[in-house]
């Protein structure tokens, strides 16, 4: 069984109540969460964010404690994982008074990153949701998430293409926004 189904099999045992499902589950998505932690930590290495362990402790906590999720698969899971890292991220960082690199371009082989205030990408990324709600989720899954594009689709109910085009447009968009400030 592939770990995509499993950590669907077991999520699903989860939300109708298996314990022991959640005990097989933990180790395989907190490793998952840990990797996408510490790519999102590594943009930042002047300045000391977090610890890509005590972030996937805080997101693990948070997921813990929500009541009643109805856990469709595991796109569904790491987009919840990635709504929380991205806003355990913004409050530590506001907190901090910290800013952050953030790579504008993901996905070519070295990305271009410009250091930013955090509220400036927290105002931007609320923005592109007021204006396209499916890119901003598209920029969240794919940034805080780590997942595919595939996998976007699969959670959002989009067709693959769709995915694609949202991603092009919300990396264009945002780029832009943030060049502005």
């Amino acid at each position: 069984m592939s770990k995509t189904h499993e950590v669907t099999k077991l999520l699903l045992a989860w939300r109708d109540g298996s314990l022991e499902a959640l005990d097989r589950l933990v180790p395989i998505v907190r490793s998952e969460l840990h990797l996408q932690a510490a790519k999102k930590l590594a943009f930042n290495k002047k300045v000391v964010l977090l610890q890509p362990t005590v972030l996937v402790n805080e997101v693990f906590v948070a997921l813990l404690g929500l009541q009643g999720v109805d856990w469709q698969n595991r796109a569904h899971f790491f987009g919840m994982a990635a709504t929380l890292m991205r806003n355990i991220l913004i409050d530590y960082i506001r907190k901090e008074r910290k800013s952050i690199e953030i790579p504008l371009d993901e996905g070519d082989d070295v990305p271009q990153t410009r250091r930013l205030d955090v509220e400036a990408l927290n105002d931007a990324l609320n923005s592109l949701a007021e204006i396209d709600s499916q890119a901003s989720q598209t920029v969240e899954l794919r940034f805080f998430a780590g997942l595919t594009q595939e996998e976007i689709a699969e959670v959002t109910g989009m067709s693959l293409r769709n995915v694609q085009r949202k991603w092009s447009y919300a990396r264009a968009w945002l780029s832009r926004e943030l060049t502005r400030k």
